[in-house]
């Protein structure tokens, strides 16, 4: 039987009872969590997640909250979540890039262009954190992040350390092995260029998102694109631009987006994505893949 959960005391871990869901995610909706665990150092992080495992305690890793929803009243768990002290950024020499898992892809994006460096470009305008990129995969326009990770460290679910190189971890279309360990830092290997090309190519990025949501709180992309095939234009022709379940609806900018129209509430968020995914079958044949990770259970321990 799992222990009751409760502050374990931790040296360099901040930790802080029914934690908020909502305030956590940029769709703005959830109940509340039983704690919220924050780790300020290495240690620290090993010492948590060796205490959630010895104690059954349900986890799930949380970064900048962009493309996770939370789709119950009370999540019986902790919440984990990497310190800014985790949001270090290094240029090392030789096209390699250090960056720590709680730099957000704007920052990690603007140091590889101060540094002159070529290949995050992508990443511009894509919310969240640098570890949530990796464990989902995160790109656009056929570019991924994955595919620049030379090295990347961490700790797996036992609080053990975890040390991976290139070729070690496998990783697909928004899908990687780095979603089964807390990634705490990574190193990038780029290219170097001209900074006017690199801001071309960031400028470039950035207009393709300016098409996207903007002013409303979102969870980004709800759906992966099937092969060969937009999810955006699929809900589109099925005539759901607009179609809302109490404050969620699906976005009018471009339809793979739900947007909190204010209010919204975790089921109505629920409703909506089921509705879409089951219209879109009707109409079309094409069963749609859930990008967004949704939490509707407590179970335990996960990645987000």
């Amino acid at each position: 039987m799992a222990d009751a959960i409760a502050d374990p005391r931790i040296d360099g871990l901040d930790w802080a009872p029914d934690f908020d869901l909502a305030q956590a995610t940029t769709m703005g909706v959830g109940g509340t969590a039983a704690a919220l665990a924050t780790a300020r150092s290495a240690e620290a992080l090993h010492a948590v997640l060796r205490r959630a495992r010895q104690s059954e305690w349900p986890i799930w890793l949380l970064g900048g909250g962009s493309n996770t929803i939370f789709g119950l009243d009370r999540f019986e768990g902790v919440i984990l979540r990497l310190g800014r002290e985790f949001a270090g950024r290094q240029n090392e020499g030789d096209g390699r890039l250090r960056i720590g898992s709680a730099a957000t892809a704007a920052a990690a994006v603007k140091e590889a262009q101060r540094a002159g460096l070529s290949g995050l470009e992508f990443m511009a305008g894509i919310p969240g954190w640098i570890g949530g990129a990796l464990a989902g995969n995160a790109g656009q326009q056929g570019q991924a992040i994955c595919d620049l990770a030379e090295t990347v460290w961490g700790a797996d679910w036992n609080g053990e350390a975890v040390e991976l190189s290139r070729g070690e971890f496998d990783f697909s279309y928004r899908k990687s092995d780095l979603a089964k360990i807390v990634v705490t830092a990574t190193r990038f290997l780029l290219k170097p260029s001209d900074e006017s090309a690199i801001k071309s190519m960031i400028e470039k990025f950035l207009s393709i998102r300016r098409e996207q949501p903007v002013g409303w709180r979102s969870s980004g992309c709800i759906f992966k694109n099937p092969p060969g095939e937009s999810a955006g234009r699929l809900i589109d022709r099925a005539g759901l631009k607009g179609c809302a379940i109490g404050g969620a609806m699906v976005a009018r900018e471009h339809a793979n987006f739900i947007v909190n129209q204010g209010g919204a509430s975790p089921r109505d968020v629920l409703e909506l994505i089921d509705h879409v995914r089951q219209t879109v079958l009707s109409r079309h044949g094409v069963e749609l893949e859930l990008e967004v990770k949704v939490v509707r259970d407590s179970l335990g321990p996960k990645n987000a």
